[in-house]
């Protein structure tokens, strides 16, 4: 088995990859947020925790930066998420970024991010599917409050630039840009019960082939079973449309979620995840499902 990294991961949500590497990156790059920094997505990727290696501190009262390290490992019955003839895989994804946070306002800030990630097959026989990712975006986020502070909005406007390459090669395969927006709630019911609520939208469009819409939409809500204590409890279900531009095909995915997260320190969180994808496609080739487990051990500092 592969292992490296300063964040260990171990996990087994479903995968990417069902044809040759070229194809395969493409459509891997299609079906993730590289990022880590989008709601969850029907690969069964949970989004990248932001904070997970923090060594750039405050520089002063309205910037500051971040570089971080993530070390992913899972695993599935159903690696390249195909309709019949599954295959059993392990994958194993490390990343490396920095980004800096400009705050212009007490509600508006700026987040400019560079992204590294490769993605290594544990069998052999699929190495051919290997790739590398290089993701820089940029986010302006509007943050507000409703109905006498209850309940927070959040506004995100966001676009970024992804390459994909095969595995260790630096002419890439494919180029995107993708575009979205949306906006998020949250409801401070109590100090223990907040419920979830958040659209996005996005917009791909890739240098090469056709790009796509894509809707995500995700209502969860998370519990707080023991004040002062870090533990969090999160149920949630996601239903995502894509709509393929120069084609017919159109998807519908639905990811319901469970999520416990716990920080016995103020540098070490654990996170368990369980979910089950139902995708549904007008092209039969591109359907499946997947029930898939992920268990995140997460190191970070701050100052």
């Amino acid at each position: 088995m592969k292992s490296f990294g300063v964040l260990l991961v171990l996990a087994s949500p479903l995968s990417l990859l069902a044809q040759p590497a070229s194809s395969a990156a493409l459509e891997a790059l299609g079906r993730q947020d590289l990022t880590g920094q989008g709601t969850f997505h029907r690969i069964g990727l949970m989004r990248l925790q932001e904070d997970t290696v923090a060594v750039l501190g405050k520089i002063k009262e309205r910037v500051s930066g971040q570089v971080r390290a993530n070390t992913m490992l899972f695993a599935s019955d159903n690696i390249f998420n195909t309709p019949d003839a599954e295959v059993a895989d392990q994958q194993l994804a490390e990343f490396i970024g920095a980004s800096v946070k400009v705050k212009f306002l007490e509600e508006l800030t700026l987040n400019t991010s560079y992204d590294f990630a490769f993605f290594r097959h544990n069998d052999d026989a699929n190495s051919g599917s290997d790739f590398d990712t290089r993701t820089f975006r940029q986010q302006l986020n509007y943050e507000t409050s409703i109905l006498a502070g209850k309940v927070a909005v959040g506004i995100p406007l966001t676009w970024q630039h992804s390459q994909v390459f095969a595995a260790g090669e630096n002419d890439a395969l494919a180029k995107t840009w993708t575009y979205g927006s949306g906006v998020e709630l949250t409801w401070f019911r109590s100090s223990r019960v907040l419920p979830t609520f958040s659209y996005n939208y996005f917009l791909s469009d890739p240098k090469i082939g056709a790009g796509k819409h894509k809707h995500d939409f995700n209502l969860g809500v998370t519990f707080i079973p023991l004040t002062g204590t870090r533990l969090f409890i999160s149920p949630s279900v996601q239903y995502s449309h894509e709509d393929f531009k120069k084609s017919e095909r159109t998807d519908d995915a639905w990811t319901p979620t469970l999520a416990v997260s716990w920080g016995p320190l103020s540098f070490f969180a654990i996170d368990a995840v369980a979910s089950y994808t139902d995708s549904r496609s007008s092209n039969a080739a591109a359907e499946f499902e997947a029930l898939t487990g992920t268990l995140f051990a997460r190191l970070f500092w701050k100052w």
